[in-house]
């Protein structure tokens, strides 16, 4: 079954990256990092608030602290003010 919708990337990373975290396991962490770099790939979704918290959430998994922080500052006012 492939998945299509942003909806179903982001759900299948949430649960990758919750194994990983339960397991132990770093291949469950690649393959959350990987459905959100899908999202990535969806171009109604890359510049959304959405697309960029799967970006921050990718390079969490893979441990870039800095690109996830640079990631969720350019969206801060926007959730901040809403």
């Amino acid at each position: 079954m492939e998945l299509t919708s942003a909806s179903e990337l982001m759900l299948k990373g949430g649960v990758y990256a919750t194994l990983a975290q339960v397991l132990n396991d770093t291949e469950y962490k690649k393959f959350a990092a990987e459905c959100y770099d899908q999202v990535l790939n969806i171009s109604s979704e890359r510049d959304t608030v959405k697309g960029i918290q799967c970006r921050a959430s990718a390079h969490i998994l893979r441990n870039e602290m800095s690109k996830a922080c640079a990631a969720l500052d350019s969206i801060e006012d926007y959730v901040i003010d809403h």
